[in-house]
C-alpha cells in the first residue's frame, strides 16, 4: 500500500521579529484530495517542532476499488486516484487550510495569522532579553543592574520600533543632541533650553529619546520605558554614554532570534560610571 514521506516548514509572515519566525506548537493534519463525493483521506497528522518543522511517513494514499478477476472479485489499488495534497493548520484560535501543499518542498509554508509578541526582539539588557510579550521589563532590568552597581549596562535595541532612535547615533556630542532636541520641540537654535552641558550628552540624550517618543506614535510605549529607563541609569551615575550600531560593534544576537545581516536595523547604548 502506498505511502510518502511528509515534511515541511511553517514560518510566520515577515514582521517585527525577523522574516523567518517559526510557528512552534501549531497542530497539522495532512489530506488526500479525492473526487468530489467520495471524501477525502486524513493521511497524517502532528504538530510542529520549536522550528516550525514537522515531520513523518504518511498512511496509504491511494483508494482501492474491486474488480472481477477470472478467479473471483479483488481489491486493488485504484488508477484514478491520483495524488493531490492539502494542509490543515491549526495553532490556538487560527486555522488555515493550504491547497494544494506540497511536501518537502524547499521553501517554508506561510501562515497569515500574525508573530507572537514573544517573538519579537525588543533588547537586550546586558545578557536578559526583552521581548513584545513583556516590554515594561527594559525598564526593569536596568533599574537592578544600576542599583546593583555593575560597571555597565549595553541596551541592545533591535527591530523596526527602535529606528526612531537613529538620530542619536550622531548625537555622542552635546550640540548634536541638542539641536535634535530644539528642533522636535520647534525652538530656535539660540534658545536657553538645555544651554550649555559642557560636562556630558547624556542628559539632552535623554529628553531627545523623549522627544523621539513624543513624535513616533506607533512605538511610543517602548521608547518611553527606554526613555525612562536611561534616565534613571543617568540618576544613578551612569553619565557615560556611547551610542553605535549593532554591526559596527560586532554584536550577536540571543538564541533563537537569527542573526543581523547588512541593512539589519539595531542600536546599542552604552552607559558607565
Amino acid at each position: 500500500m502506498p505511502s510518502i514521506s511528509i515534511a515541511g516548514r511553517l514560518v510566520h509572515a515577515p514582521g517585527p521579529g525577523g522574516a523567518q519566525v517559526p510557528v512552534s506548537g501549531a497542530d497539522i493534519r495532512i489530506y488526500d484530495i479525492d473526487a468530489p463525493g467520495r471524501g477525502d483521506d486524513l493521511i497524517w497528522e502532528g504538530r510542529t517542532n520549536a522550528q516550525g518543522q514537522f515531520s513523518g511517513t504518511s498512511a496509504n494514499w491511494q483508494d482501492s476499488v474491486k474488480v472481477m478477476t477470472p478467479f473471483g472479485p479483488k481489491t486493488v489499488a485504484d488508477a484514478s486516484d491520483i495524488l493531490l495534497l492539502k494542509m490543515e493548520v491549526k495553532q490556538g484560535p487560527n486555522a488555515v487550510t493550504i491547497s494544494p501543499f506540497v511536501t518537502n518542498a524547499p521553501v517554508p509554508v506561510v501562515v497569515p495569522w500574525p508573530q507572537p509578541a514573544g517573538a519579537i526582539l525588543l533588547a537586550v539588557v546586558n545578557d536578559k532579553v526583552v521581548t513584545g510579550a513583556k516590554p515594561d521589563m527594559l525598564y526593569e532590568y536596568v533599574k537592578d543592574l544600576a542599583e546593583s552597581d555593575v560597571p555597565r549596562i549595553r541596551i541592545v535595541c533591535t527591530g523596526d520600533w527602535a529606528k526612531p532612535l537613529e538620530p542619536l547615533l550622531a548625537a555622542n556630542a552635546a550640540p548634536a543632541a541638542r539641536a535634535l532636541v530644539l528642533s522636535r520641540l520647534g525652538l530656535p537654535a539660540d534658545s536657553l533650553v538645555l544651554r550649555q552641558n559642557p560636562a556630558d550628552w547624556v542628559i539632552v540624550a535623554c529628553c531627545a529619546i523623549i522627544c523621539l517618543a513624543v513624535v513616533a506614535t506607533a512605538v511610543v510605549a517602548v521608547v518611553g520605558i527606554l526613555a525612562t529607563a536611561v534616565t534613571l541609569a543617568v540618576l544613578l551615575g551612569y553619565r557615560k554614554v556611547k551610542t553605535s550600531t549593532c554591526n559596527q560593534l560586532g554584536v550577536t544576537l540571543p538564541g533563537g532570534y537569527g542573526s543581523l545581516s547588512l541593512g539589519d536595523y539595531c542600536f546599542v547604548m552604552d552607559l558607565e560610571k
